[in-house]
Parts: structure tokens; sequence; C-alpha cells
């Protein structure tokens, strides 16, 4: 076999390999919109607790100002992560954002304009 032949043979696996990797993409984004689709949004504080891995005092510190400033992050916010009405629910795909994101502000604050943006109150009104 030729130094041709080798490459074309490369090229051939390497476009077989491309066209395998944007398939499992797809089914990968599929799955995840499954998944995400039959998961709640709001969950309990029981849920919460152990989605962060913290007591329940810590979680009352996630939503202090000066307790995240000093660490760098993000402060939950009353309102957006939790509920204020009791009993209290917390939304749970933005606690996993703030996990992931708490230290990066810009990020987080985009993953809640996301879903404010789901909601019916953010939705545009059509003039008539």
């Amino acid at each position: 076999m030729d130094n041709a032949q080798i490459l074309t043979e490369i090229r051939g696996l390497l476009e077989d390999s491309s066209r395998q990797m944007a398939e499992m993409r797809q089914e990968i984004l599929a799955l995840r919109e499954q998944v995400e689709s039959k998961r709640p949004d709001w969950i309990s504080k029981q849920q919460a607790l152990e989605l962060l891995g913290v007591s329940d005092r810590t979680l009352e510190r996630y939503h202090s100002a000066d307790y995240c400033q000093r660490q760098g992050w993000t402060p939950l916010i009353k309102g957006v992560h939790s509920t204020i009405a009791r009993p209290v629910r917390f939304n749970g795909p933005l606690l996993e954002d703030w996990l992931i994101n708490r230290s990066n502000h810009r990020l987080h604050q985009k993953a809640i304009a996301r879903w404010q943006n789901r909601l019916p109150s953010y939705q545009k009104r059509k003039v008539n």
C-alpha cells in the first residue's frame, strides 16, 4: 500500500467517525430533551438539600449576599431560585446551573433569563 492509498483510507475513516459522532450527538441531545421534559422544575427543600449536598443552615447562607460575596459567588434569589410562599419550593434546574456557575455571575444570569423567558408572564403579547 502506498502513501496515497493510506491517506485515502484514513480520510474515509475520519469521515465515518465524524458522521458517527454527529449521529451520537443528535441522540444525546434527544435523550437530554426527554429527561429534562420529565424532570419537575420545582423541587422540595429536602430535594434541594440533597441536590446541593448541604445542610439546612448552609442553604440559608446561600441566600445571603454577604456570605456569597465573600465566597465570590452569586447568591440564590428568593422568588427566582426558591418560592416566597410556603411551603418553600426550589427551582431544580436553576439550582443545578447555580451549582456549576455560581462563580460566573454573567453565565448564571443567562440561565435565569432563559428560564424566565419560558414563563407566560414574560411572553410578548400580541397587539391587535
